[in-house]
């Protein structure tokens, strides 16, 4: 994507991570088919910054010092939930004329008329597996459940792509699945118990 950079910084091999992260660097690693591994930093306001405007699944150009800026993607992201900070990230090198495989989440749309019945939408598979271009990766694909009733499934094959992305998933498995409302509590259907005849 055009315009899209983060500003990296090369780090020491050895050294205190968690000092790293008191300073605001989140510690990381870059690695590809044509470099080896290069453990490296990144401020954690420079990586939000970056992937609010331009996505997570966007390809990122960086220069580590030598003038020649390469294209990476967010391969890994290690996130602490209770502390609310990131421990690591791993960038991997990518060329812009190989298709690669990568994961990009789901998104319902049109859900209003279903839920406003009652009905409710399971997700099964929150993420698909496609392949394509680095830099045609969609940040997300969209489900339209709008025309959808109590019963029906969506599988991965059903989804519509962009025309130059191709579904790895497998085309039959489950996405999504609409299930009819529960029963309240009070409502279920009474069983009449059969009538006793006894002899007089």
């Amino acid at each position: 994507m055009k315009g899209a950079t983060l500003k990296i910084e090369l780090r020491d091999k050895v050294g205190k991570v968690n000092s790293l992260r008191r300073e605001g660097y989140i510690p990381s690693v870059v690695y590809g088919k044509n470099i080896d591994s290069i453990p490296v930093k990144i401020k954690v306001s420079d990586f939000r910054e970056g992937v609010s405007r331009f996505g997570k699944n966007a390809v990122f150009s960086i220069d580590l010092g030598s003038g020649t800026p390469f294209p990476v993607v967010i391969k890994d992201v290690q996130y602490d939930v209770l502390k609310n900070d990131y421990k690591h990230i791993d960038f991997q090198q990518v060329s812009l004329t190989e298709k690669r495989r990568a994961e990009v989440p789901v998104r319902i749309v049109g859900r209003e008329k279903l839920e406003s019945a009652g009905n409710i939408i399971n997700l099964m598979l929150d993420v698909i597996e496609i392949e394509c271009l680095p830099q045609d990766t969609p940040e997300w694909v969209e489900v339209d459940v709008q025309e959808c009733e109590a019963g029906d499934t969506i599988s991965a094959g059903q989804i519509k792509l962009p025309d130059n992305v191709e579904l790895y998933t497998d085309p039959e498995e489950i996405i999504i699945k609409i299930n009819e409302p529960k029963a309240e509590a009070g409502t279920a259907e009474v069983v009449a118990e059969p009538e006793v005849i006894t002899e007089e």
